[in-house]
């Protein structure tokens, strides 16, 4: 009798958007984690799927949606092909953390779990500073755990300007939960001066609104360097509240 063959596990990464994410080469850590444990990364942007993309997505045993603009291919796939799927931006070690959980439940290999041990921060100390993230949805969210599980900042706040769209079912996912959903930019600044952060994370049309400075360069949120982006920034701040790229 052969060697049984091992099946390669498929993951389907759904919605990169260079808006909320950059650089394609901002999700290598991330990618090249996935790979490690043998599985087939299926990662297309939404408008290059075409039929024959699709056809093969169909395979998969996870859709991991990385922006709020893949959850209606994840959730029709759901009800369609019965993938599930699961909202996360592995952002930080805290991201990764929570990444390589899910892989190790899919993959059916607790050993897997041992690579969270890289990403286990080395101290974690508290912090009474607040901080605010606007941005793209899921992704703010993420920032936001990160802040709390990373750095140990308790006072975590985040928002976007999607309040046009509150009623939509897609912002009904549990992910979305501790998102406020603001109108326009005045209620966004009138919003910012109520909560009076030490820390703020935002894209840079945000910065430029509120009036701080910014040499408009997304930075990469992902994995290790994210963390260390991270902390580079909120370990060196001043009396006045810190601005940071998204």
């Amino acid at each position: 009798m052969g060697k049984e063959e091992t099946k390669i596990i498929q993951i389907n990464i759904i919605g990169y958007s260079a808006l909320s994410l950059s650089q394609e080469n901002h999700l290598i850590e991330f990618t090249d984690e996935l790979g490690k444990f043998g599985l087939e990364i299926i990662s297309p942007s939404l408008e290059s799927i075409n039929m024959e993309i699709f056809k093969k997505m169909t395979s998969a045993a996870l859709n991991l949606v990385i922006s709020h603009e893949g959850l209606g291919l994840a959730q029709y796939m759901k009800k369609n092909y019965a993938i599930p799927f699961m909202m996360h931006v592995p952002v930080g070690l805290w991201g990764m953390r929570q990444l390589i959980k899910v892989l190790a439940e899919i993959a059916g290999d607790p050993l897997i779990l041992v690579s969270q041990r890289k990403y286990l921060p080395n101290s974690i100390p508290q912090s009474e500073q607040k901080a605010v993230v606007i941005g793209e949805p899921l992704l703010a969210s993420c920032i936001g755990a990160c802040l709390s599980h990373d750095f140990g900042i308790k006072k975590v706040k985040t928002a976007s300007l999607l309040g046009n769209i509150k009623g939509n079912k897609v912002y009904q996912e549990k992910a979305f939960s501790n998102i406020l959903f603001l109108d326009n930019e005045s209620v966004l600044a009138q919003w910012i001066d109520r909560v009076q952060p030490d820390i703020m994370i935002g894209d840079p049309s945000y910065q430029r609104l509120l009036g701080f400075g910014s040499d408009g360069v997304h930075c990469e949120l992902i994995g290790k360097r994210g963390h260390n982006y991270l902390a580079s920034l909120i370990t060196s701040i001043s009396v006045k509240t810190n601005c940071i790229a998204m």
